[in-house]
């Protein structure tokens, strides 16, 4: 018997097979990704159909991880030395809250912060005299008709937007900042050893629409990616990155942007983002993106 024969016989065959499994493999693969692009379409056809307003999609794959914050340990006492007008700091020393000994007079009656005014409130933010922390914040938003300025903490132009990083100061009716309430986070520090890719904002709304978060005829503004404090400890925090969709101007949704959950708890109005910082037209040193 011919053994070598049979031997490059069973070698071809062998070849031959997995030549066929790869193919098939391939050809299943591109039937799903064919799936899924239709299956996206057909989802934005029907939203569109049912008198939804959409935002134009960025459609950015982009991978991230965690974010740890590590808080100081006498931030309450840091806050103290402030020299502010009837501070008040909370019992866990997370809010400070004060009123200005002279409030800031802005000059801006629409519904943006002119240049001259973001630069005046961004050199109030970096005085140690009455900011603690401020080099850490950004302006984020004017919101005119809640009457605040709002500036959060940010890493890597990333935004901290649920409340536990942010300074809102308090515009008052002859357009004077007259008091504001601080919480910091925390020294930022991304985690390097963890990266996963997340969700598109496009899917992000496809998912909220699946699970009934947005009602016919709404008004869907661009979704933000932020970041969402979900562990708090004594000494640090960590946190995941979060789509922010805004439906409406009433409800803010949001979507783990790592495995595209909805977090039921909606976000009231207060929390809400306001017209996209970019709007503002915002001179040096002030980052508004």
């Amino acid at each position: 018997m011919d053994f070598k024969r049979i031997e490059r016989i069973l070698i071809v065959a062998f070849l031959m097979l997995n030549i066929y499994l790869v193919y098939i493999t391939w050809e299943q693969r591109q039937d799903m990704v064919g799936t899924d692009e239709n299956q996206s379409l057909n989802l934005i056809q029907e939203m569109e159909n049912n008198n939804i307003s959409l935002p134009l999609f960025s459609m950015e794959e982009k991978r991230m991880g965690y974010l740890q914050a590590n808080k100081p340990a006498a931030v309450e006492e840091i806050f103290s030395n402030i020299n502010n007008q009837m501070e008040e700091i909370s019992s866990d020393g997370s809010v400070y809250t004060a009123v200005l000994s002279e409030p800031l007079q802005l000059s801006s009656g629409g519904d943006n912060l002119t240049p001259a005014d973001l630069a005046k409130i961004d050199r109030f933010v970096s005085s140690e005299e009455h900011i603690a922390f401020g080099e850490e914040y950004e302006f984020l938003t004017y919101q005119r008709s809640s009457n605040q300025v709002i500036y959060t903490q940010r890493i890597e132009n990333i935004p901290i937007l649920d409340g536990t990083a942010s300074i809102r100061f308090t515009v008052d009716d002859s357009l004077k900042i007259i008091q504001f309430e601080q919480t910091y986070a925390g020294t930022l520090e991304m985690s390097e050893d963890v990266s996963r890719e997340i969700i598109t904002d496009k899917r992000a709304i496809e998912i909220l629409y699946q699970n009934n978060r947005i009602p016919f005829g709404a008004q869907v503004d661009q979704p933000v990616l932020t970041y969402y404090q979900t562990l708090d400890l004594e000494q640090m925090s960590m946190y995941i990155p979060v789509w922010y969709v805004q439906i409406n101007d009433t409800i803010l949704e949001r979507v783990n942007a790592f495995d595209g959950s909805v977090i039921l708890n909606s976000a009231p109005a207060q929390e809400s983002i306001g017209p996209s910082s970019t709007e503002n037209e915002s001179p040096a040193p002030a980052d508004t993106d």
